[in-house]
């Protein structure tokens, strides 16, 4: 029986660790110990006076870790038909080959749709969800071919289908074109295929799933009006399948789906005790953290809003499978994706925010935490890489889809503008650069005001405004305009402006070789100032024909300075000043967007804000045209 009677803390084993020394277990399994002996047979440090084991219990089987400057976190597991005590009984695949794969996500999948509720069950759950405008026939009936089918005019089909999430990588895969179009409609060979694609069509045939979209091939890759339809309507065509199969592992369409588990993390039979049940195996087996840098999928920036859009994503990962819906997350170890989620300061968190994108869930939240969803999801997408630079709002337009669709339902205005909103534009406004310096793309895709006009490998961050309700507005926006590139109003842009009102005035930058800040503004008492914290959006905007150089090597830029937001506190009162540079356009005076400025103060030791700047350097109600 693995019941320990010997250790206090080990007889009823709790979802958290429970420490207890090393030698306490030792001389437990010398005393007959079942449940200390296999506990022993995993440890890995040496013994000492000193040395502790630490043990916790989880759904999938038992968490051993030692002193904790060891990484590896075995898991203890049974089998067998017999009492197995304290360790949970659970089945770990050796691997992520095909049967192993179709046993698991079947029992994922089955248990989501029995018993996960309207989050999971509501779209991509019905017999009769209406399919895509095309979409692939991989129907086993059709043996070593699948078709792609076409919806007509006026027909509409009906079925249970996924889609495929792959990284098309240097070597392009197979691809409908204006000249393939007819020729894919009367069948591809599977062995035409490359091994993802066929990997896919494999595991969703043993499923019985019958129709898989695949972008490469349900999109004219040639036709620009069919591929801008058919991407803009990637929230319907996500949000209706039943699963989105993944491939995080491989960086091309060649890679294929299925991994050996590692050797060194192979699950191997613990010799038992004599005193223990002779019906009951006892495996180990290590764990595994799913790093971003072993998963090159998810990093790829359409790949993000397919995550989130799908009500289920079964990931064939580097180590194993993982499993991600809108209710759960879980993966064969168990362990990476729970300590992932129960731990808040773990940096890779890349499967941890998928249930956010959730019309009933967003529906329930205050508006400012909504939107709060919003800016986490642009954050985030903003660290992902495309291959095609303008492809930055079409590749995040079916996550603002559900946004805009979500404000609707609530009774708040849902225009766009430039992945900003109009009911929340002044708080939109407060991003900056994430620690590497941005740059603008060489070719125009968004106006400065947008985060969307800076490259940055660290992507953006928002202000923390969460919890100030009291946020007072220092600007009005009036009028703006979106000319788009296509028919997606969520789409491309050829250009774009708003114009705000509010008061505007003078300031100076300061750029020296390594940094940019503040160097004058109109105080009132320049004795006593609030704080200055300046986050410039990309160097290249900074020097200009128009900078005053110093003998020293510091240059000046003349710009000027309009307050948007003031953030009132009980021990730092903030206010958010867009830094804009004016310019000459079309015989206008209009400004570009330089950075975010926030001037903060404790205990309002300056005084209240209205007062902070001399009145007669400050221009009151102009109006600022920002492209």
């Amino acid at each position: 029986m693995y019941i320990c009677k010997d250790i206090p803390t080990l007889r009823e084993i709790p979802e958290y660790f429970v420490e207890c020394t090393r030698i306490e277990v030792v001389d437990s399994a010398r005393g007959g110990c079942a449940l200390c002996t296999a506990i022993i047979s995993v440890l890995r440090a040496p013994e000492g006076p000193y040395a502790s084991v630490r043990i916790a219990r989880r759904t999938f089987g038992l968490l051993v870790k030692e002193s904790t400057f060891y990484k590896t976190v075995p898991i203890l597991f049974a089998q067998g038909s017999g009492d197995s005590g304290s360790i949970p009984k659970s089945v770990v695949f050796p691997a992520t080959g095909l049967s192993d794969a179709f046993l698991q996500a079947s029992q994922w999948l089955e248990n989501c749709l029995n018993n996960h509720g309207v989050r999971c069950n509501a779209l991509g759950s019905m017999d009769r969800a209406r399919l895509p405008f095309r979409i692939l026939d991989i129907d086993l009936k059709l043996g070593d071919t699948v078709v792609l089918l076409e919806s007509g005019l006026e027909e509409e089909r009906h079925g249970i289908y996924a889609c495929l999430s792959h990284c098309w990588g240097e070597n392009q895969p197979i691809m409908t074109t204006i000249s393939t179009l007819q020729q894919h409609q009367q069948g591809i060979f599977f062995s035409d295929l490359p091994a993802t694609f066929q990997d896919a069509i494999s595991i969703l045939r043993q499923m019985d799933v019958k129709y898989l979209w695949i972008d490469s091939l349900c999109i004219v890759q040639d036709d620009a009006l069919d591929w801008e339809t058919q991407s803009a309507q990637m929230a319907d065509i996500y949000r209706n399948e039943i699963i989105t199969i993944s491939a995080a592992a491989s960086n091309n369409s060649h890679g294929g789906l299925f991994r050996d588990e590692p050797s060194e993390s192979k699950s191997i039979e613990v010799t038992p005790c004599v005193h223990a049940a002779q019906d009951v195996r006892i495996f180990a087996r290590q764990t595994h953290f799913h790093n971003k840098e072993d998963h090159p999928l998810i990093e790829r920036g359409w790949v993000y809003q397919e995550r989130l859009l799908s009500p289920r994503v079964l990931h064939f990962g580097a180590e194993e499978l993982i499993w991600e819906c809108m209710t759960e997350s879980s993966c064969q170890c168990g362990e990476g994706v729970w300590a992932v989620q129960h731990n808040p300061w773990v940096a890779n968190r890349w499967y941890n925010s998928k249930s956010q994108l959730d019309i009933p869930t967003l529906l329930t939240l205050p508006l400012q935490e909504a939107m709060e969803v919003w800016r986490g999801m642009v954050q985030d997408y903003s660290k992902t890489q495309l291959s095609h630079p303008d492809d930055i709002f079409p590749a995040i337009t079916g996550a603002a889809k559900v946004i805009s669709e979500s404000l609707v339902q609530r009774g708040f205005d849902s225009t766009y503008i430039a992945d900003l909103w109009r009911h929340s534009f002044l708080e939109d406004c407060l991003w900056t650069v994430s620690n590497v310096p941005g740059s603008r793309p060489l070719a125009y895709r968004a106006p400065t005001f947008s985060w969307a006009s800076i490259v940055s490998s660290g992507g953006i961050s928002y202000e923390d405004i969460r919890f100030s309700q009291t946020s007072v507005h220092l600007a009005v926006l009036l009028d703006y305009r979106c000319e788009l590139r296509g028919i997606d109003d969520m789409g491309q842009l050829l250009s774009a402006h708003v114009s705000l009102q509010g008061s505007l005035m003078p300031a100076q930058l300061k750029i020296s070789w390594n940094s940019t800040t503040i160097d004058k503004l109109p105080w009132r008492d320049v004795d006593n100032t609030p704080h200055i914290r300046f986050d410039g959006d990309c160097p290249s905007v900074l020097p200009g024909s128009e900078n005053a150089c110093t003998n020293d090597g510091i240059r000046k830029l003349s710009a000027w300075c309009l307050p948007i937001l003031f953030k009132p506190g009980g021990y730092n009162w903030s206010m958010y000043c867009l830094i804009i540079k004016a310019m000459e356009r079309n015989q206008e005076v209009v400004y570009e967007r330089l950075g975010l400025l926030e001037l903060w103060d404790r205990n309002q030791s300056c005084g209240v804000h209205e007062d902070w700047f001399d009145p007669s350097k400050v221009v009151k109600n102009a109006i600022v045209k920002i492209m």
